[in-house]
């Protein structure tokens, strides 16, 4: 599942510098990909906690560096846009950002307890 949620993060990037024209469908695909991967995030967290206590920890800490990430992406992403004069650059950011969360994402699922 997850693999599926990154191969739709990973066509927005690579789709808008292949078919900028396509662009609607790069955002969907994007877009389905972010609500499926909210859900693997929080199924990762409540599968993984040990308590109550020990999943609002995780659920706070994921949230904040989630938030704390998507805020600085705007002006990180003008910034490397001012820099390069063109949008090639900010893509290939946004392809490095989307293939480490596809990366974090793999090893986040390797610890979730699996029914015997």
């Amino acid at each position: 599942m997850s693999l599926a949620i990154a191969l739709g993060w990973v066509t927005l990037p690579v789709g808008l510098v292949l078919a900028p024209s396509a662009w609607a469908v790069w955002c969907v695909l994007a877009g389905v990909a972010q609500g499926g991967n909210f859900a693997v995030i929080f199924t990762v967290v409540a599968q993984t906690a040990g308590s109550q206590r020990a999943a609002r920890r995780m659920s706070a800490a994921v949230q904040s560096f989630g938030y704390a990430c998507g805020a600085a992406g705007p002006s990180v992403l003008g910034a490397v846009h001012a820099a390069s004069g063109t949008w090639q650059a900010p893509l290939v950011v946004v392809l490095g950002s989307v293939l480490t969360m596809a990366v974090a994402a793999q090893l986040a699922l390797r610890s979730v307890r699996r029914p015997a």
